[in-house]
């Protein structure tokens, strides 16, 4: 299935979107940082379902929430308003939420990695038991890494990181996002894709210069027909979602069709 990542300002625009290319089912939109615009989401979202009621939606939580934070007290407060972004995907008919791994900073990378990994499956866990009640699914995804020399530790950038992670989490509600961008910033990132596969829930496509997150149209940087060949043929049932700004999603889904030839 193709999908498409929208902001909550272009959900009414994304309606004339669907309408121009009908072979996209999924509509995957951003939720703000903020609860107070969730009215005018909600309606967005119902024009959505009113002009075309078989679209899947999935929602992406906030970006900076931090799964991983170090301290308890402040842990437990991203915890609180993650519980929040579940709610809000469930009321409006999500069937999952995408989370970033989160990070730790110090100058011990290593250790700071393990301690972050196992703050994020707790986190995780709980999430998930949470999100089970409402029936909707926790997607975590990879990320790019943190610059060279940096004291920064960035989460599940790195396949290592899922090898951890997904032997820990076993909830059925806890899948993983594949997102090729991040990926393609660097190459430890791309061997999650094949070696965590029986545990991909959804896709996020678009392609960059390698050093940067620009989130273009793909353009055959990437093998693009064997990937998500490949994909498919694990008996992955999710979403290819195509995550560009909304004015270049037109040449995004055409570019897809086009390099793809798979979905």
């Amino acid at each position: 299935m193709l999908g498409v990542s929208v902001k909550p300002s272009a959900l009414e625009e994304t309606v004339r979107l669907l309408d121009m290319f009908p072979g996209v089912g999924h509509v995957q939109v951003k939720l703000p940082a903020q609860r107070d615009p969730r009215a005018k989401l909600e309606q967005g979202v119902e024009c959505i379902r009113r002009a075309h009621p078989g679209t899947e939606l999935s929602f992406h939580a906030y970006g900076q929430m931090n799964p991983a934070e170090a301290v308890q007290a402040i842990r437990e407060k991203w915890l609180e308003l993650s519980k929040d972004a579940v709610k809000q995907a469930a009321d409006m008919g999500g069937t999952f939420v995408v989370f970033h791994g989160g990070s730790m900073q110090g100058k011990s990378p290593v250790r700071l990695r393990q301690n972050a990994l196992n703050a994020l499956c707790d986190f995780a866990e709980e999430l998930a038991a949470f999100a089970d009640d409402l029936g909707v699914d926790i997607h975590l995804e990879n990320i790019y890494p943190a610059p060279f020399r940096s004291e920064l530790v960035r989460l599940l950038d790195r396949v290592e990181d899922y090898r951890y992670v997904m032997s820990v989490l076993t909830h059925k509600r806890i899948r993983y996002c594949f997102d090729f961008g991040h990926a393609m910033i660097d190459d430890r990132g791309m061997p999650i894709l094949y070696e965590c596969m029986e545990r991909l829930g959804s896709v996020h496509v678009h392609e960059n210069d390698r050093q940067n997150d620009l989130h273009l149209p793909i353009a055959g940087l990437f093998d693009w027909q064997r990937h998500i060949e490949a994909i498919i043929k694990s008996g992955f049932c999710g979403p290819f979602i195509l995550e560009t700004a909304f004015e270049m999603l037109p040449q995004a889904i055409s570019g897809f069709y086009e390099l793809s030839g798979a979905v």
